[in-house]
């Protein structure tokens, strides 16, 4: 399996990942609209081109994370698969449509309002993924766990060699764990089941892989 880590840098850093397999292509996230230019040329340069590209997995619904989804499947043909929690963000509630009206929450929202970093085109999944659920008849040799907490939509991926791709669980390591927060006592439970599984490398949604 060839990773190709494409971090979309605006303010902050936004991770996306390009995985090869043996039909094409999948997409883990696709961060922010006004970074496009930036996601569309690490995609070609991987080899990727329309057509190729299978699936958009989406780890959660938030704004820097599903962008670019929408445009990514008109223009490469690709299905979009999320869990049906944060499916009322992307349809049109917007990214903190279902949180609760913390401090933090409100401040968050509040910039991504002032900066023009909220638009993005709304959109209807194709694929609803469920907890346990296997990836291999996408091709992919992997498994979704559910891990609410940052949203309550917010899934993982994990391969069967032992690579996680934790959405916004851990960013930049085990310690880093998200400060936006729907649910304390799920974003626990979900943080403590994914230790669980030993993963070898993390592919956090912000920050720099690293090693389990």
């Amino acid at each position: 399996m060839e990773v190709t880590h494409i971090p979309l840098k605006f303010l902050f850093d936004a991770n996306c990942y390009l995985i090869q397999i043996e039909t094409g292509y999948i997409l883990i996230d696709t961060g922010i609209k006004n970074r496009r230019k930036q996601l569309e040329d690490a995609i070609t340069d991987a080899g990727c081109k329309p057509g190729d590209l299978k699936l958009i997995i989406i780890t959660h619904g938030h704004v820097d994370h599903v962008g670019n989804a929408a445009y990514l499947r008109d223009k490469y043909g690709a299905k979009i698969a999320m869990h049906q929690g944060d499916v009322n963000m992307v349809t049109g509630g917007g990214m903190f449509a279902d949180a609760p009206p913390s401090l933090m929450i409100k401040l968050v929202g509040f910039f991504m309002n002032l900066t023009g970093l909220g638009d993005f085109e709304t959109f209807t999944p194709d694929i609803l993924l469920e907890d346990n659920q296997s990836l291999q008849e996408y091709g992919l040799d992997a498994q979704v766990i559910h891990t609410p907490g940052h949203s309550k939509g917010s899934i993982s991926i994990i391969m069967d060699s032992g690579e996680l791709f934790s959405g916004d669980i851990f960013n930049g390591s085990v310690e880093g764990v998200t400060n936006l927060v729907d649910d304390q006592s799920m974003l626990d439970s979900s943080v403590d089941h994914l230790k669980t599984r030993d993963p070898e490398v993390f592919y956090p949604g912000h920050g720099k892989p690293f090693q389990g």
